[in-house]
């Protein structure tokens, strides 16, 4: 079963299909991890970014403050 533009949709699948049906279900997930796995990651880097930007910025008006 799946949903697609909001309705419930259902495909019969062969008996000899089941496991290669299922193998393909595995591999989607595993493929929904990966992608949570490199959000995350892109999260955090991007984060950090901004924490150095922060920094620099701060740095930079303690320096102007000092030469004022």
């Amino acid at each position: 079963m799946f949903n697609a533009e909001g309705k419930a949709h259902s495909v019969y699948v062969p008996r000899e299909q089941g496991e290669a049906l299922k193998e393909a279900h595995r591999n989607w997930l595993r493929f929904q991890e990966i992608g949570v796995e490199i959000a995350a990651d892109n999260r955090e880097r991007f984060l950090r970014l901004l924490q150095r930007e922060k920094e620099k910025t701060k740095a930079q008006r303690a320096r102007a403050r000092k030469k004022a």
